[in-house]
């Protein structure tokens, strides 16, 4: 799951009786990020203004049935709900590190299982194999960098998401509305233990992209875009189901918009190295923000 930017800075931007500012170091980082993000954005803007910037986008051929992916979201999904229910009746609860060490190891082995299924579906279903699904290790060097650019293009409009959804909330309900709280970012306050939270870090900044992003991105983007043949209708429809998935409902604009430029790098550059960098960089910032706060 997408590991969200930290729900108390913008608490403590929104209202004068939210949570303390963040610290220093964490605050450097944000708004610096912000500001660089708003001169690329200008770039592209002017770059790409009246034209579709997914003109000529690689082609990614393959055999893969449109049933193919909702199958795969459906044994995903029974599997984490089974994970979830044997982690809850073999420990107490979410205040028990038992518990919490449960669902990050045990959703690991999950993820992997699944990642290695999604591998080999990808080796025999795109053409070219893997490097046809857009994973050559060879780009890093490129796909790298690349990601960092556009993960800090679109970081202020992720953040200004956040800062109108907080205001929006607290004009509806009150002061007394707060943005949702992601539980792996509970978890490494609520756990200091350096090794526990080495695996909810290890879980959350690498485990989870590498899985979401070749399931969401790799698959369902790449069956849906063959069969439309209209790469932004398939970037908004994996988008929207991206977003709803995740149980955080007011982290959902931020989320849909974070999940629009995971798809477009995608499918301008035919690269699932692009999403899968962004992704980690972007749940590492919020690990970082979130470590920096406790």
């Amino acid at each position: 799951m997408i590991r969200q930017i930290l729900s108390s800075a913008a608490e403590s931007a929104g209202s004068s009786d939210a949570a303390p500012a963040l610290p220093t170091q964490a605050a450097v980082i944000l708004w610096t990020l912000n500001g660089i993000g708003i001169v690329l954005l200008l770039i592209w803007t002017i770059r790409w203004r009246g034209r579709n910037p997914l003109s000529g986008c690689p082609i990614r051929r393959h055999r893969l049935p449109l049933w193919f992916v909702p199958s795969q979201w459906l044994i995903w999904m029974f599997g984490s709900f089974l994970l979830m229910t044997l982690s809850k009746a073999l420990f107490k609860g979410k205040d028990d590190w038992r518990f919490e060490i449960a669902l990050n190891i045990g959703g690991m082995l999950w993820y992997g299982i699944l990642l290695c299924l999604f591998l080999t579906v990808a080796r025999f279903g795109f053409a070219r194999g893997l490097k046809g699904f857009g994973l050559n290790w060879k780009t890093t060097g490129k796909d790298l960098p690349a990601a960092a650019v556009t993960l800090t293009a679109v970081m202020p409009l992720i953040w200004a998401a956040l800062q109108i959804t907080l205001l929006v909330g607290q004009w509806l309900v009150g002061p007394d509305f707060t943005m949702d709280q992601h539980a792996s970012l509970t978890a490494l306050s609520d756990f200091p233990q350096w090794w526990m939270r080495a695996v909810i870090v290890l879980h959350a900044a690498l485990v989870v992209p590498l899985f979401e992003e070749t399931l969401f991105r790799g698959l369902l983007q790449s069956t849906l875009t063959a069969y439309w043949e209209r790469p932004w209708l398939s970037i908004l429809t994996v988008s929207i189901l991206f977003s709803l998935m995740h149980p955080y409902p007011t982290h959902l604009p931020a989320l849909l918009i974070l999940s629009l430029a995971l798809g477009y790098a995608y499918e301008k550059s035919g690269s699932l190295q692009r999403p899968i960098w962004m992704h980690i960089l972007f749940n590492g910032t919020n690990i970082t923000l979130a470590l920096l706060a406790s």
